[in-house]
């Protein structure tokens, strides 16, 4: 018996990997979702009640559905035709009018040149105020001199700091 849904939310990922007719196979499958492998990409088909994420495709399949029962197999061949998913012979999604999911970000503007330098400055006072004596946290106070390749003028290294010290300039060279 063929199953039909239709597509509520797919994410960019997602989307990415569906945007064209491709031919791929069912990968794994769960109570709730199964995974197809489309060009390498892995894509998650979910029934309804499963959370939004960039590889996901959310269906309007209800929560109270298992994927299993509807048939769906690992090694499934899965085609996307058209505005259709077709997997195996037991269910096809609909694409029509699915809605493109985009995370949201916490970023509000581009940060300016002097700005990131202050931050980039604070992290690396915190690091190097917080690394204490051991490993080679004592050269976080003297990573700009070490980036230019500078040899810094500094006697209360430890043993592993002052040992890392020349070949991490010879990195940077």
């Amino acid at each position: 018996m063929k199953h039909y849904a239709k597509a509520a939310f797919i994410g960019p990922a997602a989307f990415e990997a569906l945007k064209k007719d491709v031919t791929g196979e069912v990968h794994s499958v769960f109570e709730r979702t199964f995974n197809i492998l489309i060009e390498g990409e892995l894509v998650g088909i979910a029934r309804s009640g499963v959370s939004r994420s960039p590889i996901n495709l959310i269906t309007d399949i209800p929560p109270s559905e298992n994927v299993p029962s509807l048939g769906v197999r690992k090694g499934m061949q899965v085609r996307r035709v058209s505005n259709r998913v077709l997997v195996g012979e037991v269910l096809e999604i609909s694409l029509k009018d699915v809605e493109l999911w985009r995370p949201k970000t916490r970023v509000e503007r581009c940060l300016g040149p002097e700005l990131i330098e202050r931050n980039l400055g604070l992290a690396k006072r915190l690091a190097a105020n917080k690394s204490g004596r051991e490993g080679l946290g004592q050269l976080l106070k003297h990573v700009d001199e070490i980036a230019a390749g500078k040899m810094p003028q500094t006697s209360d290294l430890n043993v592993v700091a002052r040992a890392a010290l020349p070949r991490l300039i010879d990195l940077v060279k």
